[in-house]
């Protein structure tokens, strides 16, 4: 069972970023999270005149989603104002079933003291196309210093297969910043600091815990993969040459449906793949054993 968390929303603004949410929201057994996403939006009289999309990029990797004690993933999601509060919908997709269902909320707002009403910075947001998988950089430019949140505080995690021990529930932990020895994996990169907010401070969430490597995840798929000859290499290369760039899509919280169907894309886009003997199906199949 999730136990209850306060809701809560919050526009953050700076001159150089813009708009960015953070965001908890508990309807019906299902809690949705996210922090530091974009809001392309250049005040708050657009945001209480219309819906605004939310990135579907920056969700996927910076919301997180828990539904009655399992995981799931936001596919789309709006915000608006309205008074002095926050309408917030969305589609969730079920990790474990792939089925979809409507999230809605209305939760008391916090706007950053000094946000415009018009003409501020529309905030930026990363896309796809300019994602460079095996550049190790690719995750700070996604996360910044604002890091997926694990949901392990609102239920009790099931023990994932898989020589690492802890299957792709350690993968997103791993995202969330440490490696085996519990060191931060990744550079801190600086920000500016948000306007002070017109309510009370939110409250502070746990800090993420320790995980295992994702690289050693990925490379141990790879090496399942190879050994059931659902993947043939391009001869002269080797499976470490995927590693980097399969290991952040492993890790992405989506059903395993939509995330065979993203791999089975990537891995025919490589010059070190050959060929893949497997269909979209028996993937994900594969991928929700993992």
């Amino acid at each position: 069972m999730i136990e209850h968390i306060e809701p809560y929303a919050r526009l953050g603004w700076t001159e150089k970023r813009g708009f960015e949410l953070d965001l908890a929201a508990n309807e019906d057994g299902v809690l949705v999270r996210m922090t530091g996403v974009p809001v392309a939006a250049d005040g708050t009289d657009a945001l209480t005149a219309n819906a605004i999309e939310l990135h579907r990029l920056e969700i996927l990797f910076k919301a997180d989603v828990d539904i009655s004690g399992t995981p799931g993933q936001l596919q789309e999601a709006t915000i608006q104002i309205r008074g002095s509060k926050l309408a917030f919908t969305a589609k969730i997709e079920d990790a474990e079933t792939g089925e979809s269902q409507d999230f809605a909320s209305e939760t008391a707002l916090q706007v950053a003291v000094g946000a415009p009403k018009a003409g501020g910075k529309i905030a930026a947001s990363v896309e796809e196309e300019e994602l460079d998988w095996e550049d190790e950089n690719t995750l700070e430019q996604l996360f910044g210093d604002v890091m997926p949140m694990s949901t392990s505080e609102v239920r009790k995690p099931k023990p994932e297969p898989g020589p690492a021990g802890g299957g792709f529930a350690a993968l997103l932990k791993a995202l969330a910043g440490a490696d085996p020895d519990g060191h931060h994996a990744t550079q801190e990169v600086a920000r500016p600091s948000p306007a002070p907010f017109q309510n009370d401070p939110l409250p502070d969430l746990e800090p993420p815990s320790p995980a295992f490597s994702v690289e050693q995840e990925a490379k141990s798929f790879l090496a399942l993969l190879l050994e059931h000859e659902h993947l043939e290499l391009v001869e002269g290369h080797t499976m470490d040459e995927l590693v980097s760039g399969l290991a952040p899509l492993l890790a992405a919280g989506v059903g395993p449906v939509s995330k065979a169907s993203a791999l089975s894309n990537w891995f025919l886009e490589q010059d070190a793949v050959e060929e893949l003997y497997i269909d979209d199906e028996s993937l994900a199949g594969l991928l929700e054993a993992w």
